[in-house]
């Protein structure tokens, strides 16, 4: 019998986990949807075959122990982190002339339309801050107890969250929440063992939780809407076109618009569209025959920072390539827009990708924060692309950090 929940099969119960949680929530919502094309599914179950095959068919040998003490990367991560998040709240504050006191879209578009305001050297140091839940996952994997290391790592995570409440997006909380999850599951899992004070604790956490994400949505909603019933608007979402919660359940929200029933059932149907409806946005992309973006959408922030070094002199702009790009595709669906059935490959290289920082994880600690992320990204490829984004700027930092620690022991 396979042993789903050890380390070694992380790889295979990440990627079937994903999708059980999209079918669950695809089975159980109230919703109207389109028909996947059969080109859709094949591309979908071609991404995960190429995937298992690039991860299966290769094998890495371990590598040496590193020389570098574990806490010195704690101490190293944070204080990098620190200086980035610094000057990422002086680019938005006082370059950008965002502010407390404004909206959730005027906010987003400030920091959009003063990019360029902010000179490259303060651009550079505030990506940075992607590393601020790094400190974290390594109190964890190292299973530390230093309550001196927690509270830094904490306030941490803290300050790194401002911008959350800059932006009105709720995504960093959640793929916190998995991070942690997943670091303490197969590297901690007696902090998940079943307790009174742990079901208390987790009790505790999904009401916060939901109680901060229906703050933020109906803030968001209120800004955006002079109608009374904002929260039942939620249902139209922009990203919720292909997903449409049926009429019966929307004309009995309507009946009782303000009910705690009412306003619970929403909530969970709204997160159970954003987590549903990526496919669906891919079959879109898919049955469209728009011209492909060769890297420039999954990888944007690539090509924003050649343009800033002068390297390339290249038009961000992905319009052409999806009309929709406002909404999220799955992992898969960005790779299509940027390469087609091409992205298959990718797949395969990415799988093969895994399996070699797997293989030093098992020897060093940097590896083993981003097998930690590596996971998160399998388990959310139904939903979204973890590696798009400021994320790209995450794992591309740690791939450098892990290599440099790699060669150095191997030179001494």
């Amino acid at each position: 019998m396979i042993k789903i929940f050890d380390l070694k099969n992380a790889f295979g119960f990440s990627i079937i986990l994903g999708f059980l949680i999209w079918f669950m929530f695809f089975f159980i919502l109230p919703i109207h949807t389109p028909t996947l094309s059969f080109e859709t599914i094949s591309f979908i179950i071609g991404c995960v075959i190429c995937f298992f095959l690039g991860y299966y068919l290769f094998n890495f040998n371990k590598t040496q122990k590193h020389n570098i003490k574990p806490f010195n990367y704690f101490i190293i991560l944070t204080a990098i982190a620190a200086l980035g998040l610094a000057f990422r709240y002086i680019d938005l504050f006082f370059i950008r002339d965002i502010k407390w006191s404004n909206a959730f879209n005027t906010n987003r578009h400030l920091k959009s339309d003063n990019a360029t305001k902010s000179t490259l050297i303060i651009t550079l140091l505030g990506t940075l801050r992607v590393l601020y839940f790094m400190p974290l996952l390594i109190l964890i994997v190292q299973k530390s107890k230093n309550r001196v290391y927690w509270l830094v790592a904490l306030f941490l995570i803290i300050f790194g969250s401002f911008e959350v409440f800059l932006f009105g997006t709720r995504k960093p909380f959640f793929s916190l929440i998995i991070l942690a999850f997943i670091a303490l599951f197969y590297f901690n899992r007696k902090k998940l063992l079943l307790s009174k004070k742990n079901v208390l604790i987790a009790i505790v956490s999904v009401l916060l939780l939901g109680f901060f994400s229906y703050f933020i949505l109906d803030k968001r909603i209120t800004e955006a809407s002079t109608k009374t019933n904002n929260l039942v608007t939620v249902v139209d979402a922009r990203y919720n076109e292909f997903v449409r919660i049926n009429d019966s359940k929307l004309n009995q929200f309507k009946e009782s618009p303000n009910s705690l029933s009412t306003k619970s059932q929403i909530m969970f149907i709204h997160t159970g569209q954003y987590i549903v409806h990526g496919f669906f946005e891919l079959d879109y992309v898919v049955n469209n025959n728009f011209p492909k973006a060769l890297g420039l959408y999954s990888f944007n922030p690539i090509y924003k920072l050649l343009n800033r070094l002068g390297i390339l002199n290249k038009e961000l702009n992905t319009i052409n390539n999806h009309p929709r790009d406002y909404v999220y595709t799955t992992f898969f669906g960005s790779f299509f827009i940027d390469f087609g059935w091409f992205a298959l490959v990718f797949m395969f290289l990415f799988g093969v990708f895994q399996r070699w920082v797997f293989a030093l994880a098992q020897t060093s600690i940097i590896a083993k924060v981003l097998f930690i992320i590596l996971l998160s990204i399998n388990i959310t490829m139904p939903i979204f692309n973890q590696l798009a984004g400021a994320q790209l700027y995450l794992i591309i930092f740690l791939l450098i950090m892990m290599c440099y620690s790699i060669k150095k022991v191997r030179n001494t």
